[in-house]
């Protein structure tokens, strides 16, 4: 496997860092048994979260490992980080993925432009999302939370976020979430999975 991972990494034009993690690491801020499946989930996003607060720089993108991205995901996003975030003078929160459940009932959003495509405002998200470490510091609480315990949903702390800051969701989608077909956080509309599959094979 480090082989594999050593021949992707001699492609890129900068130095990606291997984060070594044992999920017991986090065993006393966890408030759930350490043999359920749920607490290395919540364990792993504890350190994800937790490096990122550590790391310098100015955004973070916090990623799970069952999306299929477009080969522009990581410019457009901070391309149009930087464009709306401008033009609101606020940090945002961007998600990847335009997932099926935001066409599950009537609600209210409002679209903005982009770098390449329109974005949509939301008030939920999943795990997957770039943001600023202005908006992880500020809200550090929240991100805290959402690890300490199960929370139903998950991301329960982190939708509190969306309530009072801008989070928006690319139209058409950038990512598809590889969840079951008919899930309502799944496959994203208007989007052809072979397709972008095949594009990525390259």
């Amino acid at each position: 496997m480090s082989l594999k991972f050593d021949e992707i990494f001699s492609k890129l034009n900068f130095k990606p860092t291997i984060i070594p993690f044992n999920k017991n690491e986090f065993k006393e801020e966890i408030n759930l048994d350490y043999n359920k499946d749920v607490f290395g989930n919540l364990s792993g996003l504890l350190k994800c979260f937790k490096v990122a607060k550590e790391n310098k720089g100015d955004l973070v993108f916090f990623l799970e490992d069952d999306y299929l991205h477009k080969k522009t995901l990581i410019e457009e996003m901070v391309l149009t980080y930087q464009r709306i975030s401008s033009q609101t003078n606020k940090e945002l929160i961007l998600v990847p993925s335009d997932y099926p459940f935001l066409y599950m009932g009537e609600r209210l959003t409002n679209v903005l432009a982009g770098s390449h495509r329109h974005w949509q405002t939301l008030d939920t998200v999943l795990c997957s999302f770039m943001t600023s470490k202005e908006i992880l510091e500020t809200y550090w609480d929240n991100f805290l939370l959402t690890c300490q315990n199960h929370n139903s949903p998950i991301e329960k702390y982190l939708n509190e976020i969306c309530k009072k800051e801008i989070c928006l969701s690319p139209i058409p989608s950038l990512s598809v979430h590889m969840a079951n077909s008919n899930s309502i956080f799944g496959i994203s509309p208007y989007i052809d999975v072979k397709k972008e599959w095949d594009n990525n094979e390259g």
